[in-house]
């Protein structure tokens, strides 16, 4: 993947399950550049904005570090725009307690949009009442996506919401 102001991705709790000290390495080898409770500054045309990422909840349990929001914005502005990737929805409450000025939004996966009829309810409710598509938190907004929603244990739908990978676009506010 190729893109202007690079390619950034960050852990979820697959990437710990199997040689969690390797797969950094794999996706540098990929052009994407993982983002580990870090950020980096994204400027086009005079306009900035944060970029920011954390860990998955299970870094701990393989040793790593935790997610940890804080870590990941020090020694940024915050009266900048943010985008925070964070593979887990309900981090999004972390980030709302904040209550930054600027721009802030969210964008998690993790639930795989339910994947099954019925399952979709208990991954609702361990995330927290997320599930998938946008969430506004006052003035903090969140976007799950749903992903391929496959994963290698269940590789099917039934009766969830589709599959996608969808194309955000970011716009600066006009004055």
């Amino acid at each position: 993947m190729k893109a202007p102001l690079g390619v950034y991705a960050c852990p979820g709790n697959h990437e710990y399950y199997s040689v969690p000290r390797h797969w950094p390495t794999i996706f540098s080898s990929l052009g994407v550049e993982i983002l580990e409770n870090e950020h980096v500054i994204l400027r086009r045309n005079g306009a900035e904005l944060i970029l920011a990422g954390i860990t998955d909840d299970l870094a701990e349990q393989t040793d790593l570090p935790r997610p940890d929001i804080r870590q990941a914005l020090q020694g940024t502005s915050p009266a900048l725009p943010l985008l925070l990737l964070s593979h887990r929805p309900a981090h999004v409450r972390e980030l709302r307690a904040l209550d930054r000025p600027g721009a802030t939004l969210q964008l998690s996966g993790h639930t795989h949009g339910g994947q099954l009829f019925g399952l979709n309810l208990l991954v609702k409710y361990l995330n927290k009442g997320y599930l998938s598509g946008p969430y506004a938190l006052d003035a903090v907004r969140l976007y799950v996506s749903p992903g391929t929603a496959l994963s290698a244990s269940h590789p099917f739908r039934l009766g969830a919401a589709a599959s996608r990978i969808p194309l955000l676009i970011l716009r600066a506010p006009r004055d």
